[in-house]
C-alpha cells in the first residue's frame, strides 16, 4: 500500500516470508494422513476381532483391546485435524489484510525488517467512513436531560438516534449532523461528566476527498428540550459594576436610564437577558461612552443582526413554525436562531450621541 492511501477490507497489506509456515503446514497434512491410515488399520483390527467372537477364535480382551486402538486412533485424527488448523491460521496470518475499510498511515516496518508477532507494530489504520465523534456532558446538563426524559424522547429521529449537529473550528455554526448512539454508564467522578458517541458518515466530496479528519476538535450541540424565547442584546452593550451587571436603556421620554439585567448565554455577538428588560425596550448599544443616566436622546432605527452562528443551526424543531431546536452544549459555545429582529435607533442630543436598540427575541438554546 501507499503511504496515506485508502484501502479496502481484504486488501494486502504485508507479506511476512510464509517458507517456515508453509513448512509447518506441510508437515501437519502429513501427520494427519498418518493417524487416518492408521485408524482405517485399527477399524479393521476390530472388524476381524468382532467377528471371530462367536467362534471362540477371539477372546473379551482381545475385543476390548481392538475397541480402545481404534478409538485411540480417532482420537488422534482428531487432534491432528486441530494442529493442521492452527498451522494454517498461522500461514494465512503471514498475510497482514486490512480488516476494514480506511486509511493507512506510514509503514512502521520496511521490506526486510524482522518482526516478532504481537510486539512489532507494522502501521496505523483509521476508519473514515463512518467516523465516530466522542464528547463528554457535564453533570448540570445531564441532570437537566434527566428531568425532560420524555421530551428528550419525542426528539428521536425516524431511527430512534437522537441528533447531535457538530461544527469543526473554523466553521461558526453547526452544520453537520451526527446521530447519538452510546451513553456512558456511569459519570466520571475525577471530571464530574459522562462519555457520548455519535456517528456519522464522512463521503469524499467531488474531488475526491473528505472533510472530516480523525482527531479533529469540534464543537457539538445535542437537542435536549423544546424551543423557548429569550431576549437578546448585543453583547457590547453590556455594562459591568463589580460584580453587577447593567443595560443602559432609553425610556418612554427618550431618556437615559441604568437597568440592572441577569445575563444568560452567549450567541455569537448576541447575549441572552433571562431577566431585568423586556422587548419594548431601546438598548443603548454606540457611544456607551457618552451616555450617562438622566439625558435626552432622539434615537434612530437601525438593525441588530441575527448571531452568525444560527445561520446554518439545522431546524429540528416538530411544530408548524420554524424554530430551533434547543440544544446541551458541552464545550460552551453556543448557537441560537434569531426570531424576531428589530430595529436599531440612533439619537443625536447636542454633544451627546449614542445608538440604541429593541431588545430581540430570539430561540434560546438552553
Amino acid at each position: 500500500f501507499e503511504d496515506g492511501s485508502e484501502v479496502k477490507k481484504g486488501d494486502l497489506l504485508f507479506q511476512i516470508d510464509p517458507r517456515l509456515y508453509q513448512a509447518k503446514v506441510d508437515q501437519a497434512k502429513a501427520a494427519l494422513t498418518q493417524s487416518e491410515a492408521r485408524t482405517k488399520q485399527m477399524k479393521a483390527d476390530l472388524d476381524r476381532t468382532t467377528a471371530l467372537m462367536p467362534s471362540g477364535a477371539a477372546t473379551q480382551a482381545d475385543l476390548d483391546k481392538a475397541t480402545a486402538d481404534y478409538e485411540e486412533s480417532v482420537a488422534q485424527v482428531e487432534v491432528k485435524k486441530a494442529e493442521l488448523a492452527s498451522v494454517e491460521l498461522n500461514l494465512e496470518y503471514s498475510k497482514v489484510t486490512a480488516p476494514m475499510d480506511g486509511c493507512m498511515d506510514r509503514h512502521l516496518v520496511s521490506v526486510g525488517n524482522l518482526v516478532t508477532a504481537n510486539v512489532t507494530q507494522l502501521a496505523n489504520m483509521i476508519s473514515v467512513d463512518p467516523m465516530y465523534l466522542y464528547f463528554t456532558m457535564d453533570e448540570h446538563i445531564l441532570l437537566e436531560l434527566q428531568k425532560r426524559v420524555q421530551t428528550m424522547d419525542s426528539k428521536k429521529d425516524k431511527d430512534g438516534f437522537i441528533p447531535a449537529y457538530f461544527g469543526l473550528l473554523n466553521e461558526k455554526a453547526t452544520p453537520n449532523q451526527a446521530k447519538v448512539d452510546f451513553f456512558a454508564t456511569r459519570v466520571s467522578p475525577s471530571s464530574g461528566t459522562l462519555e457520548v458517541r455519535a456517528i456519522f458518515d464522512n463521503p469524499k466530496n467531488e474531488f475526491g476527498r473528505r472533510k472530516f479528519v480523525t482527531g479533529t476538535y469540534v464543537r457539538v450541540r445535542v437537542p435536549t428540550c423544546t424551543a423557548t424565547r429569550k431576549i437578546l442584546v448585543p453583547e457590547a452593550a453590556i455594562r459591568t459594576n463589580q460584580s453587577l451587571k447593567y443595560l443602559m436603556v432609553v425610556n418612554a421620554k427618550n431618556e437615559v436610564e441604568s437597568r440592572s439585567i441577569t445575563p444568560g448565554r452567549l450567541e455569537g455577538p448576541l447575549r441572552v437577558i433571562e431577566e431585568g428588560i423586556t422587548t419594548q425596550d431601546k438598548v443603548v448599544i454606540n457611544g456607551l461612552q457618552r451616555a450617562r443616566p438622566g439625558i435626552v436622546v432622539t434615537p434612530e432605527a437601525g438593525k441588530i443582526e441575527p448571531p452568525a452562528t444560527s445561520a446554518s443551526m439545522p431546524i429540528v424543531s416538530e411544530t408548524k413554525t420554524e424554530a430551533v431546536e434547543p440544544a446541551a452544549d458541552t464545550t460552551q459555545t453556543n448557537t441560537a436562531e434569531q426570531e424576531n429582529t428589530q430595529s436599531q435607533p440612533t439619537s443625536n442630543a447636542g454633544t451627546e450621541s449614542v445608538r440604541s436598540a429593541d431588545a430581540s427575541e430570539t430561540e434560546d438554546q438552553s
